[in-house]
């Protein structure tokens, strides 16, 4: 397993490393960005939005910031514009089908 971390701050400061841990990976991003930043498709950005990561390799930013149980996805997007029904939530990741079957 590897997975690569790259970390670019707003000021133009650059850093990228290579783990094969996930909990060093994980560590190594929350001392960049924080606990809880805003994860995206592309990576997750710090509250204060002055910087942010990006990974590649075995793992995405959805998991080095696991779901927090005592989020209560206040903020939910559309995952596609032209799916109306497909929601995710940008604090935590987690993704929901609103569409009712039958």
């Amino acid at each position: 397993m590897l997975i690569h971390v790259a970390y670019r701050a707003i000021d133009g400061y650059r850093e990228r490393r290579t783990f094969k841990t996930l909990k060093g990976a994980r560590r190594y991003a929350t001392h960049w960005v924080g606990p809880h930043p805003e994860v995206g498709v592309a990576g997750a950005a710090s509250e204060d939005g002055m910087g942010l990561i990006q990974v590649d390799g075995d793992a995405r930013a959805a998991t080095l910031f696991p779901e927090d149980a005592t989020c209560t996805h206040y903020e939910a997007y559309r995952r596609n514009p032209h799916d109306e029904f497909t929601y995710w939530c940008p604090t935590c990741g987690f993704q929901w089908n609103t569409e009712r079957e039958g």
